[in-house]
């Protein structure tokens, strides 16, 4: 709309396509409150595509997009009865169903906002990516199997935390000091426990933090390369941005006439 107030056009046969179908959307008002809705669904695609294009897209970013392509479909089924050049031009808007595809088997319905936090990446697109997170799994099983054993081994009512700074530990009151085993060895000292590792968390901690770091590292490569892939139908996009802006531009000023009309026959 700002783009045409200040281009005012300039052609008669321009002019009248625009008149034509603001009229024919002003008439079918059932068509016109369809659309309305279904664009609804539609998220700001030129927005999506300068992140896109400067490899600053996060995962939530191509969710929008394709959740915004999937509309297409039915705007274009929506608007299969109208006849107006415009209108025409609409209808020849690409799907680019592929990328919705792409989107859809990668990336998880409800991702995080940061590429750095995991969780991006669908289960079964990569079988490396999945092996290590059966190892991360089997890992973190591991370690709350090892609490209720070590638990009833000892007799103490012990605990396995872990942290940034010391990793996994085992936790101790002082009041049980007299009973820990000889093979513990001792971390950290707090207030009223003492931390204990042994050998055998030393090792699974290792493995876990180490396929944890992997699966971080490897989901931003494979998001990464999905942003890639995308970015190869730029110019297809900004095709479909420019469409659906469009058809808003026509629906709105449609919306407007229908009130103004009936406005008048109300008066």
């Amino acid at each position: 709309l700002r783009h045409w107030i200040s281009h005012p056009l300039i052609q008669v046969d321009q002019i009248q396509f625009r008149l034509d179908a603001v009229e024919e959307l002003t008439k079918n008002s059932l068509i016109r409150e369809e659309i309305k809705k279904l664009l609804e669904g539609v998220y700001d695609i030129e927005r999506l595509i300068t992140k896109i294009s400067t490899r600053s897209a996060n995962p939530k970013d191509l969710i929008a997009l394709s959740g915004s392509l999937k509309q297409i479909p039915n705007i274009k089924k929506e608007i299969s009865n109208l006849s107006t050049p415009l209108i025409d031009k609409i209808k020849q808007t690409k799907e680019l169903n592929n990328i919705t595809k792409l989107i859809e088997i990668s990336i998880n319905e409800n991702p995080p906002s940061r590429i750095n936090e995991g969780n991006i990446i669908t289960e079964g697109f990569s079988k490396e990516l999945d092996e290590l997170r059966d190892l991360m799994k089997g890992g973190k099983k591991f370690i709350s199997e090892l609490e209720a054993r070590e638990q009833e081994k000892t007799g103490i009512p012990l605990k396995i935390g872990f942290n940034n700074v010391h990793g996994y530990y085992i936790e101790i009151s002082k009041r049980y000091s007299e009973k820990v085993p000889p093979h513990y060895i001792r971390k950290q000292t707090i207030a009223n426990s003492e931390r204990y590792v042994t050998p055998e968390i030393k090792e699974k901690e290792e493995l876990i933090l180490g396929a944890e770091e992997k699966v971080i590292q490897l989901e931003y490569t494979l998001f990464s390369g999905i942003v890639e892939e995308i970015s190869r139908y730029i110019i297809d996009l900004q095709e479909i941005a420019q469409n659906i802006a469009l058809l808003d531009a026509l629906t709105s000023l449609a919306t407007c006439s229908a009130i103004r009309s009936a406005s008048l026959a109300s008066a």
